[in-house]
């Protein structure tokens, strides 16, 4: 059980490793009596001929003139035209008569096709081995032990036919200088203790990690979401997506089966790892209110440019692309850590919270690049003092700014809770002083009412008194103009009488005084 333990902790580290820093490398064989025994056999001494015969799968032909070789062929250290696309492998294996007839395992990784055979007779092959692109299947066992068993004679000879048509089109194109293979024997105890299948390790731990990173992805982006004032959190949920996009394309391609798919899959991750440290950059500017100013620019322009040149495939970036991805690399890691170490000095805010797992990712960060390219892998064989350091640096550099992130944003939301506590507490004592300021006012509000409706009776009384003696003083003043009326009305008549008269008498007289005449 302690072993199984032990080997899922391998796995998981193997996982993150190859997801985020592709150079580090786990080994995790076990030995036993009969691997003490298979050790001896020198399988470093390969013989190898360019071309395709079958003869030379036979155990009695003759290799003395066939060139000693590594199986790996590495492109960077071979002569041109050493590997042109199909060749033979050879291995005479003088073997201990205590593994004779007795199960051992072989297995092989690669990015072609190979035909496996022991002593002339065909005992394994993976994919479809041809010179030409077109009828060649390739596919990587991914070292899945199959089991063998060396029949007792003086010699075994193991030979291997393999092909891989594009692999001078991949070294050229994406960078993948190994085009043969790696082949090992081990014991069948050594392989049960040690084998379990890497897609089912890489997928029972890279998806639990896929998810937590996605969730802190999704929870940054909801608050941002409800809150777009702090951008802070959409660059965070950015960062975590990247990461988690980062896990699944690693795992994806530690699980996948087809180099074609892989290849360029591994060259693609390994230009866009500046991302990763962009969005932590963008992050941080962000967190601590910082303008994005000419720095900031400058790599974000270079990243976009590095990726570019990646997508297009240019010649000449080719040979600057392993020196110019992890300076720009350390060139944003830098700028980062100075803004961070000024957002201390300054005293901003939760300063400190991110300060230190920020430094200790970058840190640490800059410790595997820098190993990386000194040393191209970072390979840990044993839990010992320094394999145990190595994996420790690994869990901080992975989970350093998730942790500080969750705990910033847990100080964050207690502060903002407090506060708003605080707030609440001052709103209910304003709410009741304005209650009783509402109930003072409305009181005398209803005071002055109640007055205002007294004077506006008493006025009401008072104008009413008034209009009563207004219409008596006009009763009296139409009597009064009626008797005048009646006077000048009376005396009217008897002018009128009167004038009647004169002029009556005046007629008289007329008439009188024409009768005298």
């Amino acid at each position: 059980m302690n072993s199984l333990k032990k080997y899922v902790l391998v796995c998981l580290l193997f996982v993150l490793c190859n997801g985020v820093f592709p150079q580090v490398i786990i080994n995790t064989s076990i030995k036993d009596s009969v691997q003490d025994l298979l050790d001896e056999i020198e399988t470093h001494k390969w013989k190898y001929h360019k071309g395709d015969n079958t003869e030379w799968a036979k155990s009695d032909y003759s290799d003395a003139a066939w060139d000693s070789a590594k199986t790996a062929l590495d492109f960077d250290d071979l002569p041109k035209d050493y590997f042109e696309g199909i060749a033979w492998f050879r291995l005479s294996v003088n073997i201990d008569t205590l593994l004779v007839n007795k199960p051992v395992a072989f297995s092989i990784t690669h990015n072609g096709a190979s035909e496996i055979y022991l002593n002339g007779k065909r005992i394994k092959h993976f994919g479809k081995v041809c010179a030409n692109d077109s009828c060649e299947k390739r596919i990587d066992p991914q070292s899945e032990p199959f089991v063998v068993v060396f029949p007792k004679c003086k010699n075994n000879v193991i030979a291997i036919r393999y092909s891989n048509a594009k692999a001078q089109t991949y070294y050229d194109k994406y960078e993948e200088s190994l085009a043969g293979f790696e082949f090992k024997i081990n014991s069948i105890n050594a392989v049960i203790s040690s084998y379990t299948s890497t897609k089912e390790i890489t997928l029972l731990i890279c998806l639990p990690l896929i998810g937590f990173f996605l969730a802190m992805a999704a929870v940054f982006l909801l608050i941002f979401l409800f809150y777009r004032k702090q951008t802070a959190n959409l660059h965070y949920s950015i960062f975590a997506f990247i990461i988690a996009l980062a896990f699944g394309l690693g795992a994806l391609q530690q699980t996948s089966p087809f180099p074609d798919f892989t290849i360029k899959l591994g060259y693609y991750l390994k230009g866009a790892m500046p991302l990763v440290f962009l969005s932590l950059l963008a992050m941080t500017y962000s967190l601590f209110k910082f303008s994005y100013g000419i720095y900031f620019k400058i790599c974000a322009g270079l990243g976009a440019l590095l990726i570019l040149f990646d997508l297009l495939h240019l010649h000449f970036f080719n040979s600057i692309r392993a020196i110019a991805t992890p300076t720009l690399i350390i060139m944003i890691c830098i700028n980062c850590a100075r803004k961070v170490w000024q957002a201390v000095k300054q005293k901003k805010d939760g300063a400190w919270i991110i300060a230190a797992p920020v430094m200790i990712f970058l840190g640490l960060t800059l410790i595997m690049v820098v190993i990386a390219l000194l040393n191209s892998e970072v390979t840990i064989n044993k839990f010992d003092l320094v394999g145990v350091l190595v994996i420790c640096m690994l869990a901080l550099v992975v989970f350093s700014i998730p942790i500080s992130m969750s705990v910033y944003l847990a100080r964050d939301f207690a502060r903002t809770n407090k506060n708003l506590s605080s707030q609440l507490e001052q709103v209910q004592i304003l709410s009741k002083q304005t209650i009783e300021q509402e109930h003072e006012k409305q009181k005398i509000l209803n005071e002055q009412n109640t007055l205002l409706e007294k004077k506006v009776n008493e006025r009401t009384i008072e104008l009413v008194k008034q209009k009563e003696l207004v219409d008596k003083a006009y009763q009296e003043l139409h009597q009064k103009n009626k008797e005048v009326m009646d006077s000048i009305h009376y005396a009217k008549r008897i002018q009128t009488a009167l004038i009647t008269s004169e002029k009556s008498i005046s007629n008289i007289l007329k008439r009188l005084m024409n009768k005298s005449e």
